[in-house]
């Protein structure tokens, strides 16, 4: 599901859903070691999330998809999860506001659709902190909360940056039942992540990246049998 932790640049999207780019078209591809969401491995083999978003003012359009690999036996592509973002973004002050909602599909799985609404405060400055919350209107009915920052630290020898991102998220009592199969609401992921952007062009960029996922909550943990995920990804971005 579409949430951006592992998706493009780890830092920014990590802590915020996708801002407007006004006037423009851009096209994104990750290629990953694996897939994980709110700390859950959704695929423990090689995906490739390609994203395509149109955004003209404050308003953004995003599509994006998860196409497995592998089935862990042989070369099986998969087109597994389709999601649509829309977005507005705005500034007030010193803060950055975005609001929109989620369409998440499940193609060639048998799983039903869900939507998430969502908001975003954001405030530009050393350490780039964020609050988003998610709330379910479907299927799940829960809210998720999601904490984070994202500072960047230049590196003008190789005209990038060093973007770290840092996610903290808690799930209600509905979310952690329907996504975890725990009850209760509780702390439930973690996410640190490490990305260097390169560009290629003035309208090119390619993204290394690396990230460290676990879950938090031990009930969490044992109704998923899950271990702590060491993620890393590649990303090329275009826009026209």
């Amino acid at each position: 599901m579409n949430v951006k932790c592992l998706a493009v640049s780890f830092a920014i999207a990590a802590v915020m859903p996708a801002s407007g780019i006004c006037g423009e078209l851009s096209f994104e591809s990750s290629m990953m070691s694996k897939y994980v969401w709110r700390g859950v491995v959704v695929s423990g083999e090689p995906v490739m999330q390609p994203t395509v978003s149109a955004g003209y003012g404050k308003l953004s359009f995003n599509v994006w998809g998860n196409i497995n690999l592998s089935d862990g036996q042989n070369y099986d592509v998969n087109l597994n999860e389709v999601d649509y973002t829309v977005d507005y973004a705005a500034v007030s002050g010193p803060v950055g506001i975005s609001v929109g909602g989620i369409y998440y599909t499940f193609p060639n799985t048998g799983v039903g659709a869900t939507t998430e609404l969502f908001a975003s405060l954001s405030i530009p400055s050393i350490l780039n902190p964020s609050v988003t919350i998610y709330q379910d209107i479907q299927e799940a009915e829960g809210t998720y909360l999601s904490l984070g920052i994202a500072p960047s630290v230049p590196i003008n020898a190789w005209n990038s940056s060093l973007d770290l991102a840092l996610c903290l998220g808690f799930g209600s009592g509905r979310h952690n039942e329907f996504y975890y199969g725990a009850k209760g609401g509780a702390l439930t992921d973690f996410f640190l992540g490490l990305s260097m952007p390169f560009s290629l062009s003035a309208n090119t960029s390619l993204v290394p990246g690396i990230a460290f996922v676990n879950l938090l909550d031990s009930e969490i943990r044992g109704a998923q049998s899950s271990d702590d995920n060491l993620v890393v990804g590649l990303t090329f971005t275009a826009a026209f």
